[in-house]
């Protein structure tokens, strides 16, 4: 369901991507505190969001989501806190039950993650998530991730980028895609924004439906440890305190902020310990050209590659992981 069995500490930016969502959720606090909330994701076996949720925001209200029998044994084996719960069931029986959900909690309000992994399913996840935002309250905070890999859009007799054209506008239609999409807007660096705006198509929908609400962007991402991912994260506001919450939270203030909807690519250089040493005590008052100048080493054979990556952990240093040894 969500990749349940990978070690997702291992991966450098999945790991930055999931601090910069704490960092979100820090900054949503200035508007509301999610002490009280009832967060519903996918846990798999590590329950790494779970112990970063509720070590840095106290959350005592948990629900991981899982379909398969014998994942459910080792999530039970694996729970970090009792105020977790392992649940049977999947993304689709939450947006069907997500009232029952709610009570169960008595939760002030929601958290959810809806952690997709399986791209050929995109159609199916962004109609789940037109219905779940039908259904959620003011306040409520939605996170969706969705893998980029291109295998199911690839294929047919024609070149890569005609393939993954027609497929796309044959398994998602008008209905998800804009106007005009073309050759150019499906490459790699293109896909991300074919994916965010068929995301927000399906959002404005589910909130026609539920008008008094806007889904209000706080952070927008892809990365890639092995596989491309996009991850969106957003709350729902009462339209009427919509200036308010943006004036309060100030996101246009945060480099990693998408109060607009913008894509932040996370890709932070892979590193020793000692080269990392080497930049970090270059970092006061240096730009990234200066730092690339001084160092005797680069990250990638191509020099403008290497900088871009520099450049990039300037930006996000301050969540790069550190790993230590330990003994149990």
């Amino acid at each position: 369901m969500s990749g349940a069995t990978l070690a997702y500490n291992l991966r450098r930016n999945k790991y930055v991507e999931r601090q910069l969502f704490m960092e979100l959720l820090l900054r949503f606090s200035r508007w509301q505190e999610i002490e009280n909330y009832l967060y519903i994701g996918f846990g798999g076996v590590y329950f790494e969001e779970f112990k970063l949720l509720h070590t840095r925001f106290n959350l005592k209200k948990m629900i991981s989501l899982e379909r398969e029998d014998w994942m459910l044994d080792r999530q039970r084996l694996n729970v970090p806190y009792g105020c977790i719960e392992p649940f049977r069931g999947s993304s689709s029986d939450l947006v069907i039950e997500i009232d029952d959900y709610r009570n169960y909690g008595e939760a002030s309000n929601l958290l959810i993650w809806l952690d997709y992994v399986t791209p050929s399913e995109l159609p199916t996840q962004l109609s789940e998530i037109r219905s779940l935002v039908s259904k959620l309250e003011n306040n409520d905070i939605l996170k969706t991730t969705f893998s980029l890999h291109t295998g199911w859009l690839n294929k047919g007799e024609s070149d890569v980028l005609t393939n993954r054209l027609e497929n796309l506008q044959s398994q998602l239609g008008s209905a998800y895609l804009a106007e005009g999409i073309s050759i150019n807007d499906v490459t790699n660096d293109g896909l991300p924004n074919v994916y965010l705006n068929a995301l927000k198509r399906k959002i404005a929908e589910g909130l026609a439906e539920n008008s008094k609400l806007e889904f209000l962007p706080l952070g927008c991402y892809t990365y890639n440890d092995g596989t491309p991912m996009l991850t969106v994260t957003g709350a729902l506001i009462d339209r009427t305190h919509q200036a308010d919450f943006e004036n309060r939270l100030e996101l246009g203030r945060l480099d990693f902020a998408s109060p607009q909807w913008e894509i932040h690519q996370i890709e932070v250089p892979d590193m020793s310990l000692r080269e990392r040493l080497e930049i970090d005590k270059k970092l006061s008052g240096k730009t990234a050209d200066q730092i690339a100048e001084d160092l005797s080493f680069r990250f990638e054979k191509d020099p403008e590659e290497s900088l871009d990556l520099i450049r990039n952990y300037l930006k996000l240093y301050r969540f790069y992981p550190n790993y230590h040894r330990v003994q149990i």
